[in-house]
């Protein structure tokens, strides 16, 4: 099984390899993967919409219970609020049409060890290319099942 440092060094690469996709083609499209000690798989929706979304989650929780993949990784570009600026809660509108918002990217690696979010953002130049972002956060939780995709291991 992949211990903490083998899916933090994978979880880098994922991310490496989407702020590559970034720059080469001006966005991130939404992936999942499998990961073995050995494999990487990834899985194909046929769109990304909510519902697809949802029966993605229900599918790799039952994936995460066989006990074949050592972790699963969701990648992924949002709408996420930039931190540095003031935010008040509740949101009186959606992230998307939030003053503060900012373009973000992430790595979600779901294990037995918890989930470990990577995240980033990004601001574009004049001709609305994505300028690559410098630096990367990087944060274990417990796996919180309350999401689509949070503690797909939690019942593994």
């Amino acid at each position: 099984a992949m211990n903490r440092e083998q899916i933090e060094r994978a979880a880098d690469g994922m991310m490496q390899m989407a702020l590559d996709n970034l720059e080469r083609d001006g966005y991130v499209a939404f992936g999942a993967l499998l990961l073995s000690k050995d494999t990487i798989m990834p899985v194909v929706l046929e769109r990304v919409d909510a519902e697809q979304k949802e029966r993605l989650g229900a599918f790799l929780r039952a994936l995460a219970s066989t006990g074949n993949y050592d972790a699963i990784a969701i990648v992924s570009e949002a709408w996420t609020l930039d931190a540095s600026k003031e935010v008040t809660l509740p949101l009186q509108v959606p992230v998307s049409q939030h003053p503060n918002r900012v373009e973000g990217v992430f790595v979600q690696m779901a294990s037995r060890h918890g989930d470990l979010m990577l995240t980033t953002h990004f601001k574009r130049d004049k001709a609305s290319k994505p300028i690559r972002p410098r630096s990367v956060s990087k944060a274990w939780q417990p796996g919180s099942p309350y999401s689509n995709f949070g503690g797909l291991f939690a019942c593994a």
